[in-house]
């Protein structure tokens, strides 16, 4: 801390905070952070304009990497914990999705990692520092495998089962989007109807740690449709 430049003595003797100011609670960083996520994750435009309060908005953003401690994009932080311990900390209420490719061949293979030396060997270590911490988030986070969602005949599946655990009820996907077909860059624009009674309850955790939905319904039945062109409630 900046404290420590600063000579010591007189009424100074018993300040240990930085600047000489009081210590900060560790808590004190919570609002702040969840305010910088809802600041550079806002609603549209005209909502903002016309003061729109999305406050029961649930945000929700992807992260591609955790970047290495030398600032190389090949590998996963070196230390998992310190950005889960973070998240964890000050995000207690939050979900952390990890979705992995086990197929690191044909990743190795694709455009963005064919090119890179040793690809599939990167890969292999990246999806094992990723379920790893998976593990470390316990109850907060959900293991996906993309060759699992992806399965033409039990995608759905696996999908139906992570928004149940996100904390929606009787919501349905009966298909799986696909953007990028074919080595594109387009969109799938399939809109899908999750059901008439698709609702969000919520999630709290058991005694046991085990997550599980709400005992009582914290969202009125709402009817949502899953698209690429519409924003997440």
């Amino acid at each position: 801390t900046m404290v420590e430049h600063f000579p010591r003595g007189g009424i100074y003797n018993n300040v240990s905070g930085p600047f000489q100011h009081e210590e900060i609670a560790p808590a004190t960083l919570a609002c702040p952070a969840q305010h910088a996520i809802e600041t550079i994750v806002p609603p549209p435009l005209r909502d903002q304009e016309i003061g729109f309060d999305d406050s029961d908005t649930i945000i929700g953003f992807k992260t591609i990497r955790f970047f290495d401690d030398d600032g190389t994009m090949d590998s996963v932080i070196a230390d998992e914990k310190i950005p889960i311990d973070f998240v964890r900390k000050y995000f207690p209420c939050s979900r952390v999705i990890v979705n992995i490719r086990s197929n690191t061949i044909a990743q190795g293979n694709s455009n963005w990692f064919s090119h890179r030396k040793n690809s599939t060997g990167v890969l292999d270590d990246m999806n094992k520092r990723l379920v790893r911490a998976a593990s470390r988030f316990g109850p907060m986070a959900h293991l996906l495998r993309m060759e699992e969602w992806t399965d033409k005949m039990s995608g759905a599946a696996e999908l139906n089962e992570l928004v149940r655990w996100l904390g929606f009820e009787n919501c349905t996907y009966d298909q799986v989007l696909h953007d990028h077909k074919n080595n594109s860059f387009g969109r799938d624009q399939t809109e899908i109807f999750l059901g008439p009674h698709c609702r969000f309850v919520g999630v709290h955790f058991d005694p046991d740690g085990a997550l599980a939905l709400a005992p009582e319904p914290v969202r009125e039945t709402v009817t949502l449709h899953a698209s690429n062109y519409s924003k997440g409630y």
